[in-house]
């Protein structure tokens, strides 16, 4: 593959939000989110946080919005409505993309278990309309754990899945730390976040190494139709430098699960999980990368806003706008977007994330100084691993335990 260097083109605004740690039943067993979750808590023991990492203060409304149920299906990760059509597309962990017109009943467009290893980390990860809704790109680990990136073309309420482009590879080292963040930007290029690949500190130190695609956010314009699956954009900040992969946008990320973009401002919102103590939430906006003024968010040299361990020093880093403690039964953060709905007026220009063991709605604001405040706007819904705006930008909430919620203002 030897993408192109093209120059930017504008374009509409779409929102999908993209991811983690999944639940994946093992004979009866421990499930796999379980096992995850105690692996989290031991390793934190292992590295004691600093004394001064408390549980985030997060003021609890006594739940003031009521979560109901829309939908159910098996292991869902992924909710995305296709932007002129009144269509979703729900991905399912173990590799089925379903399609839902309206008040349908949800029919399988695709199914790609056969080729797809839905453990740890892996699996069906996300999925994200392309701008004009022609087709619909799906974010998966193969069965060797390798992160396919592919194209199915849409039309009538169906996929073509003889019709499929692969635009991206990308070998991992380990079930683990796949990323999953993956949405169109306003403009019109695909975004990729993937994690460092696994095993604990990143130690093959992917996520500061410039000629790894893992641990990175990437930029590319997908192009199905054309001689190559992608091309670079003339902007990418290391565009001409031979020291980094033309498609990476920023670096220094260790498990960048959900991200997505903000309509109004064009900021992308970035929840990257944490490994001893700290989950991250980190904010860009894209007119700002440059050569000149490169995103490195720090990983593994940084956890949050703290150093981690020692190695080469990284300049200029870009830390979280917000970070969360693993005290307190916090352990994997699920980014959601930035609110701008009309249905959950006190929510306005708040961002919606949650966390898959703490489980309720948290409504990120800022005061005046920047400090960032925290607040419970829902009660817990189980093992939660997406929240995205539905065709109005309301909130749904989907978790992998198998039910779908949007989030209301109380009765």
């Amino acid at each position: 593959m030897s993408p192109r260097v093209v120059a930017i083109a504008g374009g509409l605004v779409l929102i999908v939000l993209v991811g983690g740690f999944f639940a994946r039943p093992t004979g009866g067993g421990e499930n796999e989110a379980a096992k995850l979750e105690r692996a989290i808590s031991a390793d934190t023991a292992n590295r004691e946080c600093p004394s001064d990492a408390a549980p985030p203060v997060v003021d609890d409304a006594s739940a003031p919005y009521s979560l109901t149920e829309v939908g159910t299906a098996e292991q869902p990760v992924m909710v995305v409505v296709h932007p002129t059509e009144d269509v979703a597309a729900t991905a399912l962990l173990e590799g089925v993309i379903q399609l839902q017109r309206g008040d349908d009943e949800p029919v399988e467009a695709i199914d790609l278990s056969d080729d797809t290893k839905a453990q740890h980390d892996g699996g069906l990860l996300n999925l994200a309309w392309a701008p004009d809704g022609t087709w619909l790109y799906a974010d998966r680990t193969d069965a060797d754990g390798t992160t396919i990136i592919s194209a199915y073309p849409y039309a009538d309420v169906a996929l073509d899945e003889d019709g499929e482009v692969v635009i991206l590879e990308v070998p991992q080292d380990n079930a683990q730390h796949n990323g999953g963040g993956f949405v169109f930007g306003p403009d019109r290029y695909l975004y990729i976040a993937l994690g460092d690949g696994g095993g604990l500190g990143d130690p093959r130190a992917r996520g500061q190494d410039p000629n790894q695609l893992l641990g990175k956010l990437l930029r590319i314009d997908a192009t199905p139709t054309g001689d190559e699956p992608y091309e670079i954009p003339a902007d990418n900040p290391h565009v001409g430098d031979d020291e980094f992969r033309p498609e990476i946008f920023a670096m220094g990320l260790r498990n960048p699960f959900r991200m997505s973009f903000d309509p109004v401002t064009g900021d992308l919102w970035i929840g990257d999980v944490g490994q001893s103590c700290w989950e991250e939430i980190n904010r860009i906006t894209i007119g700002d990368v440059s050569a000149a003024d490169p995103v490195n968010f720090g990983w593994d040299r940084w956890e949050g806003t703290r150093p981690f361990q020692d190695g080469p020093p990284v300049p200029d880093v870009t830390f979280p706008v917000a970070e969360i403690s693993h005290k307190g039964g916090w352990c994997s953060i699920t980014a959601g977007f930035l609110y701008r709905g009309d249905a959950l007026a006190d929510l306005d220009e708040a961002f919606l994330f949650t966390d898959l063991c703490k489980g309720r709605v948290v409504a990120l604001t800022f005061a005046a100084d920047g400090t960032p405040e925290f607040t419970f706007v829902s009660d817990k819904v189980e093992r939660p691993v997406a929240i995205v705006p539905d065709a109005d930008g309301e909130p749904l909430i989907v978790s992998i335990a198998g039910g779908i919620h949007r989030l209301e203002p109380a009765a």
